[in-house]
C-alpha cells in the first residue's frame, strides 16, 4: 500500500506516500488484505505448483515450513518485545522483511522442476517466507492494535474486499506460463510482488494508556488471531 513510500524525505519535503495517505487514511491498513491474499494464494498452491505436482507433497512441506517459521519468529519477537519494537518502528527493517519474503517466494518458484530443480532452494525459500511475513504481520498487528474497535472492524472488512480482488485477479487472468508445464506468470507475479508494499512506515499515534510491552502483547495476540490457519 502506501507504506513503502510513506513519510517525509530527507530534505523535509512531504513525500508522495504521505500526501496519498492524507487523502486516504485507510490505505496503510489495507496492507492486511495484501498480506492475507498472498497467504491464501501461496498456501493453496494453485498459482505456483508445476504440473508434475499431483499429490500435494511440496504444498504440505511449504505450508508446514513457512507457518512453523512464522510462529517461531512471532514467539521470539514477543519474548524480546523491547528489542523488536525498535525493529517494527524501522522503515528499513519492514522493507527488508518484505524483500526477504519476496525472495523466498521467488526461490520456491525457481526450485520447481521446470526451472532449477533444486529442492534445497525450496526449503530455504519456505523459511524466508515465514520469517519475512512474521515481521509484516506483526506490523499490521501494531497498526490495528492502536485503533479503536470500530475502525478495526471497518478496515478489516475493507481488507477482506482487497483479499477477494487480489485473489480472484491472480486466479482469473489467463494462465500463460513462461515455461510450459510450470506455474503461470500471474501466479509468479502474485507471489513475488504481493509483498512488495509492506505496511512499514505508516505513522499512527501511539496509545497513551498502553505501555510498550502491553502494546506489543496486543500486537502478537491480534496477529495470532488473523494468521491463516489452514490451506
Amino acid at each position: 500500500m502506501a507504506a513503502l513510500i510513506h513519510g517525509t524525505t530527507q530534505t523535509g519535503k512531504t513525500g508522495f506516500g504521505e500526501k496519498l495517505t492524507t487523502l486516504w487514511p485507510a490505505l496503510p491498513y489495507l496492507s492486511l488484505g495484501s498480506w492475507l491474499a498472498w497467504a491464501f494464494l501461496t498456501y493453496s498452491g494453485s498459482v505456483w505448483l508445476s504440473d508434475t505436482e499431483i499429490n500435494g507433497t511440496y504444498l504440505s512441506y511449504l505450508y508446514i515450513t513457512s507457518t512453523f517459521t512464522f510462529a517461531i519468529a512471532c514467539a521470539v519477537m514477543f519474548l524480546a518485545a523491547s528489542a523488536f519494537q525498535k525493529l517494527l518502528a524501522s522503515r528499513r527493517s519492514i522493507v527488508g522483511a518484505a524483500t526477504i519474503a519476496s525472495i523466498g517466494s521467488l526461490l520456491v518458484i525457481l526450485a520447481g522442476p521446470y526451472y532449477l530443480a533444486a529442492p534445497p532452494l525450496f526449503y530455504v525459500g519456505s523459511l524466508f517466507t515465514g520469517a519475512g511475513t512474521a515481521v509484516l504481520a506483526l506490523k499490521c498487528g501494531e497498526l490495528y492494535g492502536e485503533l479503536p474497535p470500530r475502525k478495526v472492524l471497518l478496515y478489516a472488512a475493507l481488507s477482506q474486499v482487497v483479499i477477494v480482488c487480489l485473489y480472484f485477479f491472480a486466479m482469473g487472468v489467463p494462465h500463460w506460463a513462461p515455461v510450459k508445464g510450470g506455474p503461470p506468470a500471474s501466479g509468479i507475479c502474485a507471489l513475488i510482488l504481493r509483498l512488495s508494499s509492506p505496511p512499514g512506515c505508516a505513522r499512527c499515534p501511539e496509545s497513551p494508556t498502553m505501555g510498550a510491552r502491553s502494546r506489543f502483547s496486543t500486537t502478537c495476540t491480534w496477529t495470532a488471531c488473523h494468521a491463516p490457519s489452514g490451506r
